[in-house]
């Protein structure tokens, strides 16, 4: 299948994030102030969205809840946070969380639990504490919080942010709602403790508790939690990085944390007019140096650390030793720019397979919104070699089109990637070093959990459509959603907020697979407490599982698919991460 080069550096939400996130405020703004602003969000969900009623009960449904909205703002007025948490409601109602209110009630106050939670099995476990007569509670299940049961819990929080999956509800409670003082309110207004709140635990031995918890201004200095039997590589100077997990290195571990600090992402995004490209360049490069950046752009983006580097410098090491297997970690991983996917694959598989790389397709609405976000495009060059141009508000179908034109197509026209716009990345490609495979390894494992996000997620479905098992726990992200955030700011309060522009089909015939990707090798409950409640009990699945298909005692079976067909053109077996195949070193 055709790559879609063009949609390679695509900005994704950072679910979980909260550096967008304003001051509390105690200033009251005037009905009339909050009225147009409600009306600004109304009016840019609906000119942006693909589909902003197809979740939330239709057109009708969703102008009631609007109406609803306005009807709620009191004569008086209301204080942003007062306000944030009335918008809230609305727009999860849209059904889509690549559509929200950014901004988090309450962002000065925070509190933190001082217990830490591991989501396994659509179930809060305990993995961390943050003092030492705490320990005894890891591997407790969460049960209740001041009384509201789990279940009861996970319901209010899909009324207060869109989320797609029950995974995705789980942890937005855990890492954003449950951490301010308004937040933890407006999910459980039983909670009346101020300093301290009551949650129900079953713990390991079968038996039942009720904790009170003294919660916390900020987090511990550092986190209790068992020991782990992993050696993970250190990630404090790049997000990306690798070790090997044995002497004779049979076993690569490549651990990619975060998709918005690194040097490819930020050149595409300056390359695509990106009107964030600056500050999001910037926040990287003082992430990692902690000093300010400096004013040069050249500078600036050099003191990024570069994916490509990183990552073909372990391909020649893996290559060097004859290393077997490689795991590729992505938890945590919550997004960025998706470019990672195909200089991920370029070096493991080479040029052909990123280019035949098989992405489904995206619908794209076409909005102001759009066209003002990303300066290097306009009307003018989405219409180029149209016979019937687009106009704002249309829909681009060229993508769906292409697809299925193109379904069963031997031939694959060449393009330059767009990736050609990232210095860091072509001057490695034309070297072309890395066109063939120059070291693919018989056996890969891609590892997830909840907060395996959008762009995360996107390299973690490549990794899938390649025979990479799957390992870990499902994340939040559909693979058939909508997504792309377009970022705003509200006129008179300032709050920001995002909405979706393109709707995403990852996986066009398999359904079942596009509400929800779970891992072949799902991490249970009494695997993580036979590890010991390891922090990296994923990995040592992985690990487990690359052994067992190495005796040959595979996975399940995979579904033949027409993936599999495209994936046996690209690398020659339906399933290279499982079934052996050769890892003999190419002549230089």
């Amino acid at each position: 299948m055709k790559r879609r080069f063009q949609r390679s550096a695509c900005l994704c939400l950072l679910l979980f994030a909260t550096s967008l996130s304003l001051p509390a405020s105690d200033d009251r703004y005037t009905r009339d102030a909050l009225i147009e602003d409600a009306y600004q969000l109304r009016d840019t969900i609906e000119e942006a969205h693909p589909d902003p009623y197809l979740n939330g009960g239709g057109k009708i449904a969703f102008h009631r809840r609007f109406r609803d909205l306005l009807e709620r703002i009191p004569a008086e007025g209301m204080t942003r946070d007062g306000f944030l948490n009335l918008l809230g409601p609305f727009v999860a109602a849209v059904g889509d969380s690549h559509t929200a209110v950014i901004n988090a009630a309450g962002q000065s106050t925070p509190v933190t639990l001082p217990l830490q939670f591991k989501i396994v099995e659509e179930q809060l476990v305990v993995d961390r504490v943050a003092l030492e007569e705490q320990r005894p509670l890891i591997g407790s299940l969460l049960t209740a919080v001041e009384d509201v049961p789990l279940a009861e819990l996970i319901e209010r929080q899909g009324r207060l942010r869109g989320l797609e999956n029950r995974y995705g509800k789980l942890a937005f409670m855990i890492f954003r709602t449950l951490k301010t003082r308004q937040n933890l309110g407006q999910l459980i207004p039983e909670w009346t403790k101020g300093g301290k709140i009551e949650v129900h635990l079953l713990q390991p031995d079968g038996s039942t508790a009720s904790v009170e918890l003294e919660l916390l201004g900020e987090p511990p200095d550092q986190w209790i939690s068992p020991p782990s039997a992993v050696s993970m590589p250190d990630t404090t100077s790049s997000d990306v990085a690798y070790t090997f997990l044995d002497s004779d290195r049979t076993t690569a571990l490549l651990v990619i944390r975060d998709l918005m600090r690194y040097r490819e992402a930020c050149e595409m995004w300056f390359a695509d007019g990106f009107d964030q490209a600056e500050a999001m360049t910037r926040a990287a490069y003082e992430h990692f140096h902690q000093t300010p950046a400096p004013e040069n752009r050249e500078d600036l983006l050099t003191g990024v650390p570069s994916a490509t580097s990183t990552i073909a410098e372990m391909v020649d090491e893996m290559r060097a030793f004859g290393t077997k297997n490689l795991i590729v970690d992505l938890r945590g991983n919550t997004g960025g720019s998706s470019v990672m996917r195909e200089i991920l694959v370029y070096l493991l598989f080479g040029d052909r397979a990123m280019r035949d790389l098989d992405d489904g397709y995206q619908i794209t609405k076409i909005s102001a919104h759009l066209l003002e976000q990303y300066a290097a495009s306009s009307l003018a060059d989405i219409n180029a070699g149209r016979t019937i141009p687009l106009r704002i508000n249309d829909y681009d179908f060229k993508e769906e089109q292409t697809y299925h034109a193109e379904r069963g197509s031997q031939t694959t026209p060449e393009e330059e990637p767009s990736l050609a716009r990232s210095p860091s990345f072509w001057e490695t490609y034309r070297t072309g070093k890395f066109h063939s495979p120059r070291w693919s390894p018989a056996r890969i494992a891609a590892i997830s959990d909840p907060l395996t996000f959008s762009s995360g997620f996107n390299v973690l479905s490549g990794l899938y459509s390649l025979g990479a098992v799957t390992v870990g726990t499902p994340s939040a992200q559909p693979p058939n959603n909508f997504g792309d955030m377009l970022l705003f700011e509200l006129q008179h309060t300032g709050i920001q907020a995002g909405v979706s522009h393109k709707q995403i089909v990852a996986f066009p015939d398999e359904p079942e697979i596009g509400r929800c990707l779970r891992p072949e090798i799902p991490l249970t409950f009494e695997q993580l407490a036979a590890s010991g409640f390891d922090p990296n009990a994923e990995v040592l699945l992985a690990l487990d599982v690359l052994q067992r298909s190495r005796d040959g005692r595979t996975r399940p079976d995979r579904p033949a698919t027409r993936r599999s067909d495209r994936i046996e053109k690209q690398v020659g077996s339906p399933h290279p991460s499982i079934g052996e195949r050769s890892t003999s070193p190419p002549s230089p």
